[in-house]
């Protein structure tokens, strides 16, 4: 039941804030997140790394109203410490389209065990096209 809401992913959210639904990208499914989004997770107290697949639905980048689009960051962080980015901008690097893996770790999760991961706008904080999905997010303890 996880992978038909969370495709891929090693954990079922807490809770998932914002615009999200599971959607197909190229006969895959995925998580759709229009930024800024948030989901938190319980993996315990620990050091983790926290990996998975960022994309934009393809139409972002044909559509009318995106030609400013800046991409999205990916931030995850514990209940202490900074949060770690991965910044992923197929709107300035077409290489990079239609999807890229990231790794963000180490991640110190505190005694309440809550784990963050936002998806928040680019640099130029432009979320009119951030039509974002992630897919196979996996926490692993380190």
């Amino acid at each position: 039941m996880l992978d038909a809401f969370y495709p891929g992913f090693s954990h079922r959210p807490r809770s998932v804030t914002g615009d999200s639904h599971t959607i197909d990208v190229e006969g895959h499914r995925a998580l759709f997140l229009h930024s800024p989004a948030l989901l938190t997770f319980e993996p315990g107290p620990g050091t983790y790394a926290v990996s998975g697949e960022v994309g934009i639905v393809a139409n972002a980048f044909t559509s009318d109203g995106c030609s400013a689009g800046d991409g999205v960051e990916i931030n995850v962080s514990g209940s202490t410490g900074a949060a770690l980015v991965y910044a992923y901008n197929p709107f300035a690097d077409a290489a990079l389209r239609p999807s890229r893996r990231f790794e963000l770790g180490p991640v110190d999760v505190a005694a309440d065990g809550v784990m963050r991961l936002d998806v928040t706008p680019g640099l130029a904080n432009n979320g009119d096209c951030d039509w974002a999905y992630l897919r196979d997010v996996q926490i692993h303890a380190r």
